[in-house]
């Protein structure tokens, strides 16, 4: 059982009776989740071929995103450090850093907030900051500055903004 974004999606998670166990709402929040529904999910462990994850590690990881995105927002000299590491220039680190973790966005259903805490998005920034980046890392830096620019130039959804950046060959670089 996965959890879907939206419940009427064909990869909707459901009990075996047809009914929704549980789905991720616009903002993030798990929504529709009865008991039988819960005790379904919190058994299922994830597995993506090269590895496992229970549930509960998933919400974990995301769980300490958060407080990773508060001490990214906190932060004084990463853009400096992401610059130098990267050969980028710091005006571009600071609007993507701004677009990642600070600016408000039109998500799903008309819901304007914030991006929720991504674990992979604040492992990249790490690495960045240390000068231990990937590759995938530069290519998420491409994704996110052309997805700023889309958004605020053509004052677009997120979503909107997103589709335009992946139809344009700029993929995140993320799992």
């Amino acid at each position: 059982m996965l959890l879907a974004a939206d419940p009427a999606s064909p990869y909707s998670n459901y009990d075996g009776a047809g009914e929704v166990a549980a789905y991720i709402g616009a903002a993030g929040a798990i929504k529709s989740l009865g008991a039988a529904g819960l005790r379904m999910l919190a058994a299922r462990a994830i597995a993506s071929g090269a590895r496992q994850l229970t549930v509960d590690e998933i919400l974990a990881q995301w769980a300490a995103a958060k407080g990773e995105y508060e001490a990214i927002r906190n932060a004084a000299g990463d853009v400096e450090a992401i610059a130098q590491n990267t050969g980028w220039a710091a005006s571009r680190i600071a609007r993507i850093k701004e677009h990642i973790f600070f600016r408000t966005h039109q998500l799903r259903d008309g819901v304007v907030a914030r991006f929720d805490a991504d674990p992979e998005i604040a492992a990249a920034w790490r690495r960045l900051q240390s000068g231990a980046h990937t590759e995938g890392d530069i290519q998420l830096l491409r994704h996110e500055i052309f997805e700023a620019k889309f958004e605020g130039i053509f004052k677009t959804s997120y979503e909107t903004a997103h589709k335009a950046v992946e139809a344009a060959g700029r993929p995140s670089g993320l799992k």
